[in-house]
């Protein structure tokens, strides 16, 4: 799926290497802010700084996340390679289609991956775009008003499998 997404050839060099110590990793972020070699990969300031320029230096622009999929705030339509903050959250998000969801799990299905116990591809029909939609909008819904300190910023893609998972349970 990162092949796929990345619009990389697709070479087959591509592999996710695990970790060694997963539980050991889990461990640390369940109880220190950052991993302790962060600094070893990359400075947050100046990756905030790069992206938001003197907007960055604001910790809930420069913690925004990619959204992932279309979304309107304000009024504003915003694409899917946007940034969603906890301000956008604030103000009101709403999503009106799952196009992202529906070519994930085209990309998903093309890669002959079976997941389902009958071998049948994964599909999202209307009704359940539209659930998955009003979902994820009611979601960022219950987050109006709410200090912006408190809002749990989670991407716009995210919500939307996780939605649709919750749907094939």
């Amino acid at each position: 799926m990162f092949v796929a997404e990345s619009g990389l050839p697709d070479r087959g060099g591509f592999k996710i290497v695990l970790s060694g110590t997963p539980k050991v990793e889990v461990s640390c972020g369940m109880v220190e802010d950052t991993p302790p070699n962060d600094a070893e990969f990359f400075d947050p300031i100046t990756i905030a700084d790069a992206l938001f320029g003197d907007d960055g230096a604001d910790s809930l622009i420069a913690s925004s996340l990619f959204a992932g999929d279309a979304f309107i705030s304000k009024n504003i339509e915003h694409k899917k390679t946007d940034f969603i903050s906890a301000y956008d959250i604030n103000k009101g998000v709403k999503v009106n289609r799952v196009d992202e969801l529906n070519n994930f799990l085209a990309k998903f299905n093309d890669r002959h991956h079976q997941i389902r116990a009958d071998g049948n591809r994964i599909s999202i029909d209307e009704d359940q775009q539209s659930d998955v939609s009003r979902s994820v909008s009611g979601v960022y819904a219950n987050q109006i008003g709410i200090p912006e300190n408190d809002i749990f910023v989670e991407p716009v893609f995210i919500l939307e499998l996780k939605k649709f998972v919750e749907m094939l349970c």
